[in-house]
């Protein structure tokens, strides 16, 4: 069962609290046609921004930019069922510390 997360939660933190998640997503990665159809996209995108007109450095930056956030969107669809080692821990300060001097209300 999901535990309750808070409302701030990142999405792959949602994502992981479901266990179906992560074992589709796994199977899903793992899979031939799922790395076929990944690269066949990625070479697709890399030819569509190879046709653009390239009229300035600054066009060209785009370019490689665009490819960056590519890698960088592959890198984590691809890592989205991967458990962080170390789990942020969340602290919920709910009242002052008596060493403080504040006066409660």
């Amino acid at each position: 069962m999901p535990e309750k997360l808070s409302p701030l939660s990142s999405p792959k933190a949602r994502f992981l609290n479901v266990p179906a998640n992560i074992s589709n997503h796994h199977a899903l990665v793992d899979s031939e046609a799922f790395n076929r159809a990944l690269d066949t996209a990625l070479l697709e995108y890399q030819g569509m921004l190879a046709q653009r007109a390239v009229k300035s450095p600054a066009d060209a930056g785009m370019a490689g930019m665009a490819l960056v956030g590519a890698q960088e969107l592959t890198y984590i669809l691809k890592g989205l069922s991967e458990v962080p080692k170390i789990q942020p821990q969340v602290r919920i300060v709910d009242q002052l510390p008596d060493d403080t001097g504040a006066r409660r209300q």
